[in-house]
């Protein structure tokens, strides 16, 4: 009799576990869809220094000093590969609604490691709807991603300098405004060391 009423007990127990085992199993084919997804789109991520050359309000001075910069950002192929490499960590899933970890190699978060959202349409297709935010934003390594979209190995020796007074102008910039830099590329500190630069090299007109 002890134990038939102690397998009554376990029962339930096993019966409450299973289910839960079950709400907990990975969906592979829905996992393959969105990490598909995250590639497709983040993939073709323009260099970081390319959306706040292309919305600065001194667009004057850097069609002056970074003609051959903004020529690339400008040309931007959207077929083009500019991510070299790709790594998608820590994917989970929640109904309709998905979040992954996403380091890549080249783009506009070049070295550094984002949090992404995605959501599942009416056709149950995944859908990327951004960047959320940087999981550990690196300063230094923001600095290096806009260096690299302003001087070019291919650019002239005064562009490259150019670019480089501002990267130098970059670097002094708070960490919390170098990461706004990303996100809204409109913010200030860009555009602030492309004037100081030009001051430097005799124009702010």
């Amino acid at each position: 009799m002890r134990w038939q009423l102690t397998l009554a007990l376990l029962v339930p127990v096993l019966l409450l576990a299973a289910c839960g085992s079950e709400s907990d199993e990975k969906d592979p084919q829905a996992e393959a869809a969105i990490r598909k997804e995250i590639r497709g789109e983040l993939t073709h991520e323009l260099p970081a220094v390319c959306p706040a050359m292309e919305t600065t309000a001194r667009d004057d001075l850097v069609r002056r000093y970074l003609p051959r910069a903004l020529r690339y950002c400008e040309g931007g192929d959207v077929e083009e590969i500019y991510v070299r490499s790709m790594r998608i960590t820590d994917l989970a899933v929640d109904g309709e609604t998905a979040t992954a970890d996403v380091a890549p190699l080249g783009g506009r978060f070049d070295r550094q490691t984002v949090t992404v959202s995605l959501s599942e349409n009416a056709k149950g297709e995944w859908r990327l709807d951004g960047v959320v935010s940087f999981k550990e934003f690196d300063p230094v390594l923001q600095v290096v991603s806009f260096k690299d979209g302003l001087t070019g190995v291919s650019w002239t020796t005064p562009e490259r300098v150019f670019g480089n007074c501002v990267v130098n102008r970059l670097k002094d910039e708070p960490a919390p405004d170098l990461e706004a830099l990303v996100f809204d590329p409109v913010s200030s500190p860009f555009d602030s060391a492309v004037a100081e630069c030009a001051s430097r090299f005799g124009s702010t007109r």
